[in-house]
């Protein structure tokens, strides 16, 4: 039984308030994304649901379980009122309201390190596919790709293991517990080696009983901020690697210090101060290797940057943009197009237009530098253009991020942009849209917020 307390204010709306209780079970062997360890409830769920507490004041109270099979028990019989990261189930409507999704899990295929890449199910071919016997890709696959050969387990730590031993030759799992599974089981000869469509959205599951709280819940959950779900994906799921040129370079330069070290011996092997040579050539060694890895670092940033903003350049954009369009195709995933345009930038004599027109250049790349986000990209696109990336994002975010560029030069106006008018266009992609067709959609909306008297941002129509 839970507790729930309301107030209204004074137009008659209920708001929550603190005497809301609500009892909770998890599934207790489910890492990252819940478990019990000591007694304590841990995972993304657990750092989700303090983020819920506090941005709907509802008090959260675990019920410890022994397995998954005993958590839907209690559930089902009203010891528990929740399930706080469940994915939405038909089967289990029956006992469960869903909230609105809050985090998304891809699922990705894993191999054997000696095997070849096998980036999606047509690649499979003739090899045996390893899957949870309870997992929805169960009913996908035997849908729409009938021709795979598939293997039913309990687990996805008992599917890995199969896998690691020659049993099976792929497996489907979550991206984010086939990662630990893999780290903490050292199963050191699997790969993850392509997408799993379709990809999980994780929900809170809520007992009917208790269908009073869920507008509250949702509404919560709309507001967590972005960088938090950021923060615990991170949190969650680290992969650190190296990089193939890398041990190349270390094999080469260890090649070079043993040749040098053998012709010092063989040249030095008379004299007393053989000892004191190879330590000054081991010293030049690993300066000259530095100083090559520092101009290796230069050479790929003047690469892929601009030398006056640094912001990305042309070509780099063009890759990027390439690889979000194949993503949209893939996973219909949101992704919008901004192109920031700067008028009046001739002004007064040449080389004082010069370096006018460089300074509001750069400042208005720090500017968009500071606004945007991480997994945002911007780019010069052309001497008085910006181009910004947004992926995984709507016509209605990037417009939000527009107007906070555009605040922040209107904020500078006295200092640098007098007289100078940014006008930022917006376009969303479409299905069946090439490069050509949204880039112009957001160019035209640029050139329709140039018409206006001040800096504007203008989207696209649909």
């Amino acid at each position: 039984m839970f507790l729930l307390c309301v107030s209204f204010s004074s137009q008659g709306q209920q708001q929550p308030d603190t005497g809301v209780s609500l009892r909770y079970c998890i599934n207790p062997e489910w890492m990252p994304f819940e478990a019990i360890r000591n007694g304590e409830h841990i995972g993304i769920s657990s750092d989700y649901l303090e983020l819920l507490s506090e941005l709907s004041n509802i008090q959260f109270e675990f019920v410890p379980t022994q397995s998954w099979t005993e958590t839907l028990e209690i559930l089902q019989s009203g010891a528990c009122d929740a399930i706080p990261m469940i994915r939405p189930s038909l089967k289990k409507q029956d006992f469960l309201l869903y909230t609105a999704p809050f985090f998304e899990s891809p699922n990705v295929l894993v191999s054997r390190s000696d095997d070849d890449v096998i980036p999606g199910y047509s690649a499979i071919d003739d090899r045996v596919l390893g899957i949870e016997k309870d997992k929805r890709h169960v009913e996908y696959i035997a849908r729409y790709y009938r021709n795979i050969e598939t293997y039913y387990v309990d687990s996805e730590i008992q599917g890995l293991t199969l896998l690691s031993e020659g049993k099976i030759d792929v497996f489907l799992a979550s991206q984010l517990s086939a990662a630990m599974i893999i780290k903490s089981e050292k199963l050191e000869n699997l790969v993850i080696s392509g997408f799993a469509e379709p990809h999980d959205s994780m929900a809170m599951g809520i007992s009917p009983s208790a269908n009073e709280l869920l507008p509250i819940i949702n509404e919560a959950i709309a507001a967590i901020p972005e960088s938090k779900t950021v923060e615990v994906y991170r949190r969650w799921y680290q992969v650190n690697s190296v990089t193939h040129h890398h041990s190349i370079w270390l094999v080469f330069t260890g090649a070079i210090f043993i040749f040098a070290v053998l012709t010092v011996i063989w040249i030095k092997r008379a004299q007393l101060n053989v000892n004191n040579e190879l330590q000054k050539r081991d010293a030049e060694l690993e300066a000259l290797q530095a100083a090559l890895v520092e101009k290796n670092r230069t050479v790929e940033f003047l690469t892929t940057h601009d030398d006056l903003t640094t912001l990305h350049n042309r070509n780099y954009m063009v890759q990027k943009v390439d690889e979000e369009m194949s993503r949209f195709r893939r996973f219909q995933s949101q992704v919008t197009l901004l192109l920031v345009g700067v008028d009046n930038l001739t002004r007064g004599s040449q080389d004082a237009v010069k370096a006018s027109s460089d300074q509001i250049l750069q400042r208005l790349a720090d500017i968009t530098l500071q606004k945007i986000r991480e997994v945002d990209i911007a780019a010069r696109w052309t001497n008085e253009q910006i181009l910004i990336l947004c992926p995984q994002t709507s016509a209605l975010s990037a417009q939000i991020l527009a107007e906070r560029i555009l605040t922040e030069v209107e904020l500078q106006s006295l200092q640098l942009f007098e007289g100078v008018k940014v006008s930022i266009g917006g376009a969303s992609m479409q299905e069946g849209d090439s490069f050509v067709d949204w880039f112009d959609r957001a160019h035209h909306a640029m050139r329709n917020a140039k018409r206006r008297s001040t800096h504007a941002y203008e989207p696209a129509q649909s």
